[in-house]
């Protein structure tokens, strides 16, 4: 969980790396994970690359290009690269809601899943090698959700479920779809609370708000991602947040959790959060603007009221 911690599996599983890793991220530009990527080149392994090119840094494009790494940029069916994943040998998936830069890395509310289940693995690699030869893609494993196809389906059908409480990290909510949702979820009993991210847009924030869901932003860190924390028991967990273009537009590998040490664990970051996160109220009403009064000008008489004139 970041800030500070996520940069360490993907350098370890780099390292620990055998024979292949494939890396498929909006922009890395972390000098640590630089150096581990060359260097599992250097020892033979097949180090592959895919990057968003209107986010990836040009200079560690060149010096990773220039060691010997497979690089591609991505973008066929979906316009961003919204989160990191990284195969290592086929065994495991790394799943990251940030992207690999120091900021991301070192500031960021990110959060970084190991799947160990081998048939995730083989999805995540396989979700790589379909957009790195650009052609469609086949899901065989139900607990990971690929974006932008289902996702809002995905985080509809899970906010739907919720029975008692929904508890929601995100960077931005601005979908109107998943707004109205949202509302009607709160307007049927279940304690909803919105995390949104300090340095994004104002977004749906203030018309939930109205609707009497708790909102609240958070300063620092700066969030990425969404996590959704459905009545304590599972938890839903990507790369893309709640606006109309992260969740149409956006490459992303989702998981559904529901092991009850990781879910107890986003509950209680999230709640840790939400205690020092700055709580977004309700604008005060319109104030009814006085009527301009039409004064006369000093000096001048009034004008004189006509008197009807009398019938014979």
């Amino acid at each position: 969980m970041g800030p500070g911690a996520t940069v360490w599996p993907f350098v370890h599983g780099i390292e620990e790396a055998r024979r292949r890793v494939l890396l498929q991220v909006g922009t890395v530009s972390d000098p640590r994970l630089l150096r581990v990527l060359l260097r599992a080149k250097s020892r033979g392994v097949d180090v592959r690359l895919l990057y968003d090119a209107a986010l990836m840094d040009p200079g560690a494009l060149d010096v990773l290009r220039a060691g010997g790494v497979l690089v591609r940029s991505a973008g066929v069916g979906y316009a961003a690269l919204a989160q990191t994943t990284l195969v290592v040998d086929g065994y495991y998936a790394l799943l990251s809601t940030a992207m690999l830069t120091p900021y991301a890395l070192d500031r960021v509310r990110g959060f970084v899943l190991r799947d160990l289940d081998r048939p995730a693995a083989a999805q995540v690699a396989a979700v790589f090698y379909d957009d790195w030869l650009r052609r469609g893609h086949a899901t065989f494993v139900p607990h990971l959700i690929l974006g932008p196809d289902t996702t809002q389906a995905t985080v509809l059908h899970v906010a739907d479920l919720a029975q008692h409480s929904l508890d929601i990290y995100t960077r931005e909510v601005d979908d109107p779809a998943t707004t109205a949702a949202l509302l009607a979820i709160q307007g049927r009993g279940v304690a909803v609370r919105v995390l949104t991210s300090g340095d994004a847009g104002w977004g749906s924030d203030v018309r939930l708000v109205v609707g009497t869901v708790a909102v609240r932003r958070l300063a620092a860190p700066a969030v990425r991602g969404t996590v959704i924390i459905q009545d304590g028991q599972r938890a839903y967990l990507s790369g893309h947040d709640l606006s109309t273009g992260g969740l149409a537009t956006s490459r992303t590998v989702g998981v559904m959790l529901h092991e009850h040490a990781i879910v107890r664990r986003l509950s209680d970051v999230f709640s840790g959060d939400w205690a020092r996160a700055t709580i977004v109220r309700k604008p005060p009403p319109p104030t009814a603007t006085p009527l301009p009064v039409r004064r006369r000008p000093p000096g001048r008489a009034p004008r004189p009221t006509p008197t009807p004139a009398r019938r014979p």
